[in-house]
């Protein structure tokens, strides 16, 4: 079959108009640009290799060095995060600013890396949406963070070489020895970067593990164009509470050194930092919850539905064990206080219906015993069984 000369001139253009459409409808989408993968690609794991965490942090290294830090404090604080995402989806709360925010957020019991990035609604939200990305990041950055920092640098350096890192109105990047630094370039305001990883880094490192990507919706901004590597989200104040409470040490390889005053300026109860300067994530990093399902057990507020654990405030439903504030549902052991309907037991202040036991302060009804704690008073107990220590007991 043989095309005119003039059939060649009309589709042509048509050949060339192709893959912008399609790359601009799979940004539109979502789906990832060509040669990275989404975020849900990350597995969990416990520890990561050196492209494996080129890979996830790829789409923010080359933030501003304290964007970077804050977002990977935070992400050891997966459940918190959800919190935080909850709490902007009202607008009363996502229309704070300054020291309205700072007061708003001082007294709620989360970690001030989560309570610092709140004041970047879009970034709590990119990280609660993309949560396989986020718990990677968290158990990397609590087990590996020397290797997450020299991993930060080893990403930045491949940006400048290929001429995608330079100063400009956003940000100012400057060498010092081995190191690039990355601040806003101006020190009242942050402007988030979106860049395709793709791009930005030249040929990539590692290309067994493709570079995570991250759709513009989050940055308020449209696709970008082929071979275009960045575009520029919205631009935040900075809150000196909830931004200067910790630096980024390169002199140390890497690291996060705590100002305990300003850390306690909003930290819940105002309390100080426990340690030495240097950032470090006390107690081990806990997955938590997807919102489609159990994901593991670990600390969460709301409500657990199915076979497991929730500790937290909240409701849980069904077989397990709920240590907290709230109500239980069904088989297993309530610890706090709240009210336990089911079979099993409640050890705490409140209310047990059904076969078991309550141990403490309260009201248990149904078969079973009501026992106080040493010390403490009892309480009313109907139905069959004791009830040991101060109190009544009524049969019906």
């Amino acid at each position: 079959m043989t095309i005119g000369r003039h059939a060649v001139a009309w589709l042509l253009p048509l050949l060339l108009v192709v893959p912008i459409l399609t790359t601009v409808a799979s940004a539109q989408s979502g789906a990832p640009a060509p040669g990275t993968v989404a975020p849900s690609a990350i597995k969990e794991q416990d520890r990561y290799s050196k492209e494996e965490l080129g890979q996830m942090l790829a789409p923010i290294a080359l933030y501003p060095d304290q964007l970077v830090a804050q977002i990977l404090m935070a992400s050891t604080f997966p459940d918190q995060i959800q919190a935080a995402d909850t709490w902007l989806q009202n607008p009363a709360n996502a229309a704070l600013k300054g020291d309205a925010l700072v007061e708003a957020l001082q007294p709620l019991n989360w970690d001030p890396s989560v309570k610092s990035i709140a004041a970047f609604p879009q970034i709590v939200k990119l990280l609660n949406d993309n949560m396989d990305l986020t718990q990677g990041l968290g158990q990397a950055f609590t087990s590996q963070q020397d290797e997450v920092w020299a991993e930060v640098q080893t990403l930045r350096a491949q940006a400048q070489k290929a001429g995608n890192l330079k100063s400009n109105e956003h940000i100012l990047v400057t060498n010092d020895g081995p190191n690039v630094v990355i601040a806003p370039a101006d020190p009242m305001v942050l402007t988030v970067p979106y860049y395709n990883p793709a791009v930005v880094y030249g040929p990539w490192l590692y290309p067994a593990y493709p570079p995570v990507f991250f759709p513009p919706v989050y940055f308020g901004i449209g696709p970008l164009a082929i071979g275009v590597g960045w575009g520029w989200g919205p631009a935040w104040p900075i809150y000196g509470p909830l931004w200067g409470w910790y630096g980024v040490h390169w002199g140390f390889g890497g690291g996060v050194f705590i100002n305990s005053v300003g850390y306690s300026r909003i930290s819940y109860g105002h309390r100080g930092w426990v340690g030495r300067g240097h950032w470090a994530r006390r107690g081990g990093f806990r997955r938590t919850t997807f919102r489609s399902g159990v994901r593991g057990a670990g600390p969460r507020t709301g409500i657990h539905r199915g076979t497991g654990t929730l500790r937290g405030t909240g409701t849980h439903r069904g077989t397990g064990t709920l240590r907290g504030t709230g109500t239980h549902r069904g088989t297993g052991t309530l610890r706090g206080t709240g009210t336990h309907r089911g079979t099993g037991t409640l050890r705490g202040t409140g209310t047990h219906r059904s076969t078991g036991t309550l141990r403490g302060t309260g009201t248990h009804r149904g078969a079973g015993t009501l026992h106080p704690r040493t010390g403490g008073t009892g309480g009313t107990h109907r139905g069959g069984g004791g009830g040991g220590g101060g109190g009544s007991r009524h049969h019906h």
